[in-house]
């Protein structure tokens, strides 16, 4: 019983230290996480600017340049500057969404590890509960094999206390039997008494009647001699003495025969007595060893009882842990299951981010590998062929579709990093909306130079076309 009691105390305590490691576990990650995850919204939110700045940059160019080329097909362009800065600016794009995407990686690598610790509070709580359901069984076995014991204790107490009642009552009549014998023992002695008495005082008249019959005889003597001159009277005298005498002899016989009959009586009643007392005697021995018995009953019924309230005590603190087990269990299922959405989406964020940089990367690659071709026809010694000049037109013309599409590239990007921070539900992380935080002030960098020529390409007498041609130098 201690044993169980004690191991439910146990699995109490250990469920209550896996409640305050979740609750701390949870406390870290979210504040762990969530720095990371600010950390993404701060560089996405720099990114923002500065792809607003380049694509606000890119289309005033764009406008610009096509301003100056309209009605001027042999205009040709010198966007190198320009596509250094450009490439310059979208290498300090990639380097913020790689700081963001950094934040994302730390941000997933903090719940991953987060979801391992959930799932060993998980694995733990399972141990608690299947060691509790063990308690919980032995305890009702405990307390059913109690209940049965206490039973039974119950049924032979009060069949023992049944058989004392039988015994009390065997006993009293036996005692009213003896007593009865005795009262007419005390009767019979009482009758003897007087028979002796009587017997004394019929002796002793008997012995005084002898006096009388001697004289009687004399006179009997006499009146036989004297008959003949008392005219018979002295006879009458003498047969009357004589009978008189006889009478008595026959009350003492009488009397000693009801004195032996009353003698033989109390005796057969002390026999039957001493068999009544040595009876009572026995059934009172039997009395206290059923009474000693009883007692007995009564302390394993007493020792029983606790046991039971002991085992009923067990099993409702059994009852109440299995609660904060199962309490506890779904905590950690659902915890479980938040942090593995949330790394889920987590997972989502850090793949966009990829994917955007890597977009952005692969622009400017092809921003970069457009000036070549341009540049190197541009160059060509004047007088260029027809050829020449449409194959630099088509260059050029591809060159500003290249920028344009990066153009376009960079307004989808802006557009979708918002989404990143308010279409992922997250249930421990604290993700604030985007249009929920202040921007920083953020350093965007220099403004896109401005537009110029190859020198081949100048117009004769264009003041503007020098001064233009001079800043490409």
């Amino acid at each position: 019983m201690d044993s169980l009691s004690t191991n439910v105390n146990k699995i109490q305590s250990t469920l209550h230290s896996s409640r305050r490691r979740l609750t701390t576990l949870e406390t870290g990650v979210k504040k762990s996480a969530g720095k990371e995850v600010q950390d993404m919204g701060n560089s996405l939110r720099t990114s923002s600017a500065k792809i607003e700045h380049v694509s606000s940059q890119m289309r005033s160019y764009l406008a610009e340049i096509e301003y100056t080329t309209t009605g001027k097909p042999e205009t040709t362009v010198n966007m190198n500057p320009q596509v250094r800065w450009l490439s310059k600016s979208l290498d300090s794009i990639v380097a913020s969404l790689g700081e963001a995407h950094s934040s994302a990686g730390r941000a997933l690598k903090v719940t991953e590890e987060y979801t391992y610790s959930v799932l060993d509070v998980g694995q733990t709580v399972q141990v608690q509960t299947t060691q509790l359901n063990e308690c919980h069984s032995k305890a009702q076995g405990a307390m059913s094999q109690a209940q049965s014991s206490l039973s039974f204790s119950e049924q032979m107490l009060r069949e023992t206390q049944a058989r004392v009642s039988a015994k009390e009552s065997e006993i009293w009549t036996k005692t009213r039997e003896a007593d009865e014998k005795r009262s007419k023992k005390t009767q019979l002695e009482r009758d003897i008494s007087f028979k002796q008495a009587e017997i004394a005082r019929k002796e002793r008249l008997r012995e005084s009647k002898k006096e009388d019959v001697a004289a009687g005889a004399v006179l009997t003597g006499i009146g036989i001699m004297a008959a003949p001159f008392t005219l018979g009277l002295s006879l009458a005298l003498a047969a009357g003495a004589a009978t008189y005498t006889g009478i008595r002899a026959s009350e003492v016989s009488d009397l000693k025969d009801d004195l032996t009959t009353l003698n033989n009586s109390i005796r057969s009643i002390n026999i039957d007595i001493a068999r009544g007392d040595a009876a009572v005697a026995s059934l009172e021995q039997e009395k206290r060893d059923l009474q000693a018995l009883v007692q007995k009953y009564k302390t394993e019924i007493s020792e029983r009882r606790t046991k039971h309230r002991d085992y009923q005590k067990t099993i409702s603190d059994s009852n109440r842990v299995q609660g904060d087990v199962k309490l506890l269990k779904n905590v950690a299922d659902s915890t479980l299951s938040n942090v593995k959405d949330d790394t889920r989406e987590l997972q989502k964020m850090k793949q966009t981010l990829e994917k955007f940089s890597d977009e952005i990367q692969a622009k400017s690659v092809d921003v970069s590998t457009s000036a070549g071709p341009v540049e190197r026809l541009a160059r060509l010694v004047a007088p260029r062929s027809v050829s020449t000049n449409m194959r630099l037109a088509r260059e050029y013309k591809k060159q500003q579709e290249v920028i344009q599409e990066v153009t376009e590239t960079l307004a989808r990007i802006q557009k979708d990093i918002p989404l990143l921070m308010s279409s992922h539900e997250t249930k421990f992380l604290d993700i604030k909306p985007w249009n929920a935080v202040e921007s920083s002030v953020v350093e965007l960098g220099e403004d896109i130079p401005e537009v110029c020529y190859f020198p081949d390409a100048k117009k004769a007498g264009k003041k503007d076309d020098d001064e233009r041609e001079n800043k490409c130098e």
